[in-house]
């Protein structure tokens, strides 16, 4: 009888406790996000050194080195990212230009389950860009590309990251995620929310939307969409 009585209370606390979550959550609005395809353009080809003109920096990692470069062309004012391994240089592509090459920045982190060679750079006007490579033993492959200050977090809680973008002076915000085959989706948060401003808040993992008149509102961003924060 005892048992019996303690499985009725469980599943009386298990249904209550539905209840009030349905409740909690009734009335919320979710705004759907809406995903494109992202075409990634990045390449990794070998060169050779006469490619190179003028090296900005060097850096040493586990299976190799990235060079940061100019190329022989005086008209090019692109700063470029190479790999160098076994005496070989592979052209990673632009990653920012020549009078913002002191902020260019470096570095490797795991992302959900790979190992990823991650180049910070800045382009005119201070727009900056970050490239993402997948270091594979001592090979590099292109992974993804992204414009605006770039940052990397759970947003729905799924046990994969997602990377969120802002960029600009009046908040253009995006996050690209990662599809099962490895390629990656965008969606424009500003579109979905239709705010003139969208700035992340990575502290608190809030999208923070600013509308004519002055109203701002909080999101956050779940597998279903953006729910207002009250």
């Amino acid at each position: 009888m005892k048992k019996w009585w303690l499985a009725g209370l469980a599943a009386a606390l298990l249904v209550s406790g539905s209840v009030a979550l349905a409740a909690e959550t009734k009335g919320q609005e979710v705004i759907p996000v809406s995903y494109r395809a992202l075409i990634n353009r990045q390449e990794v080809l070998e060169i050779g050194r006469e490619q190179v003109k003028q090296v900005y920096h060097k850096q040493k990692l586990d299976a190799g080195q990235v060079v940061l470069f100019s190329r022989p062309n005086e008209q090019d004012d692109y700063l470029y990212a190479a790999w160098e391994k076994g005496g070989k240089l592979y052209d990673l592509g632009a990653v920012g230009t020549l009078p913002f090459a002191e902020e260019a920045f470096i570095h490797t982190h795991e992302f959900n389950g790979r190992t990823l060679l991650r180049i910070d750079g800045v382009y005119a006007a201070k727009a900056p860009q970050s490239n993402f490579y997948v270091l594979e033993g001592d090979m590099v492959k292109p992974f993804v590309r992204v414009n605006g200050h770039a940052v990397e977090s759970d947003l729905d809680r799924d046990g994969k990251k997602e990377i969120v973008t802002t960029l600009g002076l009046r908040g253009m915000s995006k996050i690209y995620k990662e599809t099962p085959g490895g390629q990656f989706e965008v969606a424009d948060i500003n579109q979905a929310t239709g705010a003139k401003e969208v700035v992340f808040q990575m502290e608190d993992d809030l999208f923070i939307a600013k509308y004519e008149g002055g109203v701002t509102k909080k999101f956050f961003y779940t597998k279903d969409g953006l729910r207002e924060e009250k």
